[in-house]
């Protein structure tokens, strides 16, 4: 079977879409516009903005504000990522495949799931911010976002023949 993917009267998926969004950003995560993290004592804020996540464009509207985690006694390394999660379903009117959420650990910063949606995987967490919390409060936080490089194919190594454009490798 062939499946045409952008000719007339064929649908692009989602995966289609990102599996070539992966690839023509060299497989990059980040953000392209936008997307600021500030802090205060009780919360992190992420600005507006645009994110491409493992090929997947999520679009930030309005301020959205994380609670910061809080302990009584110990302490926790926390870390807030973008989760996308492909083995849930969304419907038109409600995203449920992409959420922000806060990792935490006794021991050591957590480590996000990164798994290939390209090759099967459903789970991939992008980190935004890590922080530390004791009992007398949230300390070290860290902005862990980066921007997505758009320049990071060299001119020289793209070829115009024709109406079709080769990337050399």
């Amino acid at each position: 079977m062939i499946n045409g993917i952008t000719f007339d009267e064929q649908t692009i998926t989602a995966a289609n879409m990102a599996h070539f969004m992966n690839v023509f950003s060299g497989h990059q995560s980040g953000v392209t516009q936008g997307c600021e993290i500030t802090s205060d004592a009780n919360n992190l804020y992420i600005a507006p903005g645009y994110f491409l996540i493992h090929g997947r464009q999520v679009q930030i509207v309005g301020t959205q504000t994380v609670p910061l985690e809080r302990v009584d006694s110990g302490a926790l390394y926390c870390m807030a990522v973008f989760e996308i999660d492909l083995s849930k379903t969304n419907t038109e009117t409600s995203f449920l495949q992409g959420t922000i959420k806060t990792l935490t650990s006794a021991s050591a910063y957590p480590v996000p799931t990164q798994e290939d949606l390209d090759n099967g995987g459903t789970v991939y967490q992008y980190p935004l911010a890590r922080y530390h919390v004791t009992s007398s409060g949230v300390d070290n936080v860290t902005d862990l976002t980066g921007a997505v490089d758009v320049n990071w194919i060299p001119a020289s190594k793209l070829r115009l023949v024709g109406t079709t454009l080769y990337i050399d490798e």
